[in-house]
This record gives structure tokens, sequence and C-alpha cells, in this order.
């Protein structure tokens, strides 16, 4: 209808629009990586000369190295721990009423709104009082509640897209909550449950605010090192080299949770025949109970 009511004059320039915004956005991160591979110590777009120089200074400093693996346990200790609590908010939130299920969203999509700065320094004044400033799990605490919204809304919205009958029906057949849950909701919800991983780790990956505010001198991530290479020592290209691998990474994890998304349903959700609920066999005369027969538009999961 929209499409319509634009016409092809209107389709053409709303498009062109669409990319006028997607190159301002794209174009300074591809501009990087190019430079990332000069050889030359100053800023220059196209590079003169192309060398592995800023990879081997990555690689042979022992600062840079250990600011990268620590970068990668803390995103990877946020992702895992936000995409088990932001599930299991998202699946109670479902099954609230109107007006709590808006307010427990509210409150746990609040870390994506509220300024990182007040965040940072409401953490910083809790942990200096229980004694988890400086430290890889108080961050790693802090960085998992800033990521979970990431992981709450896709699932969320994946939740409302699902036909309730297939809940009912899975019931109906025998199987406990926890069954439907581990059989049912679960196979279904794998597509947003990866999408909110990957953004929950790109995120922690590259967060620096409130990194400032609960690192210390035994704790720096890879942001805060660049930040403070920019602040202390001026630009070095080793910090080109350092953007170019948070853009790979970023692109890699966007692709792997897109072909992720691609592969066919009955894959994703498909599993072996279990046995009798209740230690009743089915007649012999009947078909086992199916959940997703044809014109169902279930998953074909079997109770």
């Amino acid at each position: 209808m929209s499409e319509m009511l634009l016409g092809r004059r209107g389709r053409r320039v709303l498009s062109g629009y669409g990319w006028l915004i997607a190159a301002f956005m794209i174009l300074p991160s591809i501009v990087l990586i190019p430079i990332s591979f000069s050889a030359e110590t100053a800023f220059v777009f196209p590079p003169p000369a192309l060398s592995w120089r800023w990879y081997e200074q990555l690689l042979d400093q022992p600062r840079w190295r250990a600011a990268a693996l620590m970068s990668l346990q803390l995103a990877l200790f946020a992702a895992v721990v936000a995409t088990i609590l932001g599930t299991l908010a998202a699946i109670g939130i479902a099954r609230l009423g109107g007006r709590w299920r808006r307010f427990w969203k509210l409150v746990f999509v609040a870390p994506m709104i509220v300024p990182l700065m007040v965040i940072g320094l409401g953490f910083y004044v809790v942990f200096a009082r229980i004694g988890l400033l400086g430290s890889f799990w108080g961050l790693g605490l802090a960085h998992a509640i800033l990521v979970t919204p990431f992981v709450l809304l896709p699932v969320t919205a994946r939740l409302a897209a699902l036909d309730p009958a297939l809940e009912r029906a899975a019931a109906a057949s025998g199987a406990g909550p926890v069954r439907i849950l581990a059989r049912v909701e679960l196979p279904l919800l794998a597509p947003a449950i990866a999408a909110g991983f990957a953004f929950a780790f790109i995120f922690s990956f590259d967060e620096v605010v409130v990194a400032q505010f609960l690192t210390g001198p035994t704790l720096e991530t890879l942001p805060r090192r660049m930040w403070e290479g920019i602040v202390m020592g001026g630009l070095d290209n080793t910090i080109t080299a350092v953007s170019t691998v948070q853009v790979v990474l970023a692109l890699t994890a966007v692709g792997l949770v897109a072909l992720w998304r691609r592969r066919p349903l009955a894959m994703v959700a498909a599993t072996p025949p279990a046995a009798p609920v209740m230690g009743r066999a089915e007649p012999a005369e009947r078909a086992p109970r199916r959940m997703g027969e044809p014109g169902r538009g279930g998953v074909g999961i079997t109770f």
C-alpha cells in the first residue's frame, strides 16, 4: 500500500535517501581498513605503501594483547549471562498481564535508555561499597546488565509472533512446563536468542564509558586502551588495526546470525521422538500425535 502511495519517483527518492544514510554510517569505518595496512605513521588515505606493521605491533606489545584478551573474555561472559537472563525475562514477561508486562519490560529495557554516564556512576558507587570495583566480576556483571536489553527485545518480538496454540497442543499431549519450554519454545526462539547473543557480545566488546568507571590499573579493556592511547599519546595507527579487527568481528557475528536464521525451521526444531509421556503407550492403530503437520504451521515435534 505504501509503495502505491509513494509512486515510482517517491520510491527512488526514498531508496536514494536510505543508501545515503547507509554510506554516511559505513564509510568512516571502511576508510579505516586500508589505513590500518599503511606503512606510514601518519593517517594517509589512500596509503602510499602497504604493511602489516600495525597488526604486528598489536600482537607484539603485551599491553595491547592483554587488553584484547580481557575484552574477549569480558564480552563472552557478559553475552552468556545476558542471554540467559534476557531469554528467561522475555518468557516471563510474555506471561504477565498488560500493566505488569509494560512495567517489567521497561525495567529490563532501562539500561538502553538511561545515559551510560549515569549508569557508570551508579555502578561505581555500589561496587565501591561491596568490593567489586576494579574486578573482572564487577565489570562483567555491569556489562551483562547493560546488554540484557539486546537479548530481551528480539526474543520478546519472536515470542509475540509465535502461535499460542502450539503450547496448548503440547500441554494437551501430556508435556509438562519444562518439556514445553525445552522442546517447543526454545527451538522456535533459537534464531532470536542467537541474534541477541551476537548483539550483546558486540556491544560489550566495544563498551568504554562504564569501563572507565569500573576498571583499574590491573583491569584494562581494549576500548579503554584505545581511549587512553588517544588521550595520552596522540593518534597511533595501531588503533586503526584494532578498529579493523572490531569491524571484522562484528561483521562475522552478524553474518553467522544471518546464516543461522536462514536455516529451515524444521531443522532448528527437529528432535528425536521421545518416549511416551507417563509411561502410556500409544494404541497400535493410532499414529503418534505430532505438532507441525502440514497445514498447521507447526515445527514437527513429537510428544
